[in-house]
């Protein structure tokens, strides 16, 4: 038999994969930088975004058309053009202009507690917080003293009452 040749397989190339570009548009609002600045990324790719403000300055957030699409740890998805503004701002405790001058506080005095003959200190009425019930005014004496004389002026009173009432009786 008469040898046959076998074709030589020809190469494929294998699919070319078209790569599409958006446009990044960085732009930064006080003292820091931003990476990656503007320029083209790659469609559909998250990008990681690093904001560094300058000595003595603090990053406060990212604004513009498209801030709100920053993810919580600054990224950006590049699914069509994005457009981001890095703010930052001084970092200084002290306010700008002429310190307002400083007021020092007259000294206070606070009175020495009064005391009951027993020793016991006595809390008068005005020092009665307003957030609780308001408590009768006594004068500084106990309540329930004052209850057990009326309670006793009330029992002489009708005890002598009724002595009266009877010796007028009698006397009829």
């Amino acid at each position: 038999p008469v040898p046959t040749e076998t074709p030589t397989p020809v190469p494929t190339n294998p699919p070319t994969r078209t790569v599409s570009y958006v446009n990044l548009t960085v732009a930064v609002n006080g003292p820091g930088t931003v990476v990656p600045g503007s320029g083209p990324q790659t469609k559909d790719a998250y990008v990681a975004l690093t904001a560094t403000p300058d000595e003595g300055a603090i990053f406060l957030g990212w604004t513009g058309d498209d801030g709100d699409l920053v993810t919580d740890n600054d990224q950006i998805l590049m699914d069509e053009d994005r457009s981001i503004v890095a703010n930052f701002s001084i970092d200084d405790p002290t306010p700008q202009g002429s310190p307002e001058p400083s007021v020092t506080p007259e000294p206070t005095t606070v009175p020495a507690p009064q005391t009951d003959g027993a020793g016991d200190e006595l809390i008068l009425d005005t020092e009665v917080p307003l957030d609780t019930p308001v408590l009768p005014k006594t004068g500084g004496l106990p309540l329930s003293l004052l209850t057990g004389f009326g309670v006793l002026f009330t029992a002489t009173g009708l005890t002598l009452k009724g002595r009266k009432a009877r010796k007028d009786k009698d006397e009829k």
